[in-house]
């Protein structure tokens, strides 16, 4: 473009910045019209990958819960409980500003019968490592993910059959721009 055309594009530029006001906040949140989502239905990279995590487990035989008590009966199949776990400290990168973590979640794995508990316990844990290492990157949610051994323990139920139980740390790796987002 020629310097008039420059120069009017120029000062178009600035008078929409002179004249541009935020929204009226709504609950708490400017909603601002060309951005191109609002309100809080825009989840955080956390949420993101841990929703892809528990979204990643539920095809498996197993009732797969997300943050729940344990509950009274366990499914024949066996029980999974995803806890969110700690994203841990950061290492932070500079140029572009990024936030780099490795989120420890953890799976709750429970088993309860009379007889056959170790092999359902073991074809239970053995699903969870066909699935999580079918999809390292959760659909390209996280970087990376990797998932510790498990330490079983059988645990006695007072009136009912024993429960074979561990937790599986599952590490995940991702980035974010920031530490809230």
């Amino acid at each position: 473009p020629d310097d008039k055309q420059q120069a009017q594009s120029d000062l178009t530029i600035r008078s929409s910045r002179r004249n541009w006001r935020p929204a009226p906040l709504c609950q708490g949140i400017a909603i601002v019209d060309n951005f191109p989502w609002n309100g809080p239905e825009v989840p955080t990279t956390r949420e993101t990958v841990l929703a892809a995590l528990h979204a990643r487990l539920q095809p498996l035989a197993a009732l797969t819960l997300r943050d729940e008590v344990l509950p009274e009966r366990i499914p024949a199949a066996g029980l999974i409980i995803l806890r969110d776990g700690q994203p841990g400290e950061p290492e932070v990168t500079l140029s572009p500003l990024r936030y780099h973590y490795q989120h420890r979640a953890e799976l709750e794995v429970v088993v309860q019968a009379g007889t056959g508990r170790a092999s359902a316990f073991d074809s239970l844990i053995a699903a969870i490592g066909a699935a999580l290492e079918a999809d390292r990157t959760l659909g390209g949610f996280c970087d990376w993910i990797e998932p510790e051994a498990p330490a079983p323990a059988d645990l006695p139920v007072e009136g009912a059959a024993a429960l074979k139980a561990a937790v599986i740390t599952v590490v995940l790796h991702y980035t974010a721009t920031g530490p809230l987002v």
